[in-house]
């Protein structure tokens, strides 16, 4: 299965927060993901690059975004906790307007919308 985005792109996009040497487990992580999001169309359909230009255009920022996100909320994402409070601050991790949790998958709520601007997420759909 290929990454749908290299780190050259990633770089060619503007994002610098991946270190080079964790990149290709990250957008790994992040490809198979938005994998999850879009019910495997983009390797059941072909590939990335049986996608239109602005399809895929989407499907590589998505990536280079969920990379950047995933490496910059490592330990909140792979916690077990889903909520605490401290001195009656209190925190949760899975009731948020700006994270949701499809499938399992912890995406921020721009990013997801972005994506569905593919019509890769859509179920009530035979071809996208």
């Amino acid at each position: 299965m290929e990454n749908y985005c290299t780190y050259e792109q990633y770089r060619a996009m503007g994002y610098t927060t991946i270190p080079d040497v964790d990149a290709p487990g990250r957008l790994m992580q992040s490809s198979r993901n938005i994998d999850s999001l879009t019910f495997n169309r983009i390797p059941g359909g072909g590939g990335i690059e049986a996608l239109t230009s602005y399809q895929e255009d989407v499907v590589r920022q998505c990536t280079a975004q969920l990379a950047d996100y995933y490496y910059n909320n490592q330990s909140i994402i792979e916690s077990a906790l889903s909520a605490y409070s401290i001195n009656g601050v209190s925190v949760n991790l899975t009731a948020s307007p700006m994270i949701e949790i499809r499938d399992g998958v912890v995406i921020p709520s721009y990013i997801m919308s972005f994506l569905e601007q593919s019509g890769l997420c859509c179920l009530n759909v035979d071809r996208w």
